[in-house]
């Protein structure tokens, strides 16, 4: 998100409230599916990270992108409508938006959808089905502190 300020980031929920959230709703999708697909066999992905805010007017922000979910098998095309319905019904009760369709032929289907802050959920399948999610930007919790700047590199004393 770009130019994002101080006041509108401080109206937004905290950094951790968003991921409870995001945590909920992963979950509540992955299950979803299975019922309306059958047992993907979900596991999760150790690629989670965070990111600072690009034109934010302070270093506290940061997006957040947890762990990722990769099923053993993709969503056969036949089921990749009932996806997708199972994407904007799960999404929609926690906030986001309409799907929009990335890709949808034979063999590669991407679809997601956004809420009002920016995040993103990400639903893949081609070889394999994964659902990945990014939040927009958000502050840290409640009283913590920015990342101290890095020291100046010392000058050399040149009065000798």
């Amino acid at each position: 998100m770009s130019g994002v300020t101080l006041s509108e980031l401080a109206a937004r929920p905290r950094m951790p409230v968003v991921l409870a959230r995001y945590d909920r709703l992963r979950a509540d999708l992955l299950a979803a599916l299975d019922a309306e697909i059958g047992d993907l066999r979900w596991a999760r992905q150790d690629d989670g990270g965070a990111a600072g805010c690009p034109g934010a007017d302070s270093p506290l922000p940061e997006t957040r992108h947890p762990d990722s979910w990769l099923a053993q098998e993709p969503v056969p095309d036949e089921g990749w409508h009932a996806a997708l319905a199972v994407l904007a019904r799960v999404g929609g009760a926690h906030g986001f938006g309409t799907p929009f369709v990335v890709a949808d032929r034979p063999g590669q289907h991407v679809a997601e959808v956004r809420d009002a802050w920016g995040g993103v959920l990400r639903l893949t399948s081609s070889a394999v089905a994964l659902v990945a999610v990014q939040t927009g930007c958000h502050l840290p919790a409640e009283g913590a502190a920015p990342e101290p700047p890095a020291p100046p590199h010392p000058l050399p004393d040149l009065s000798r």
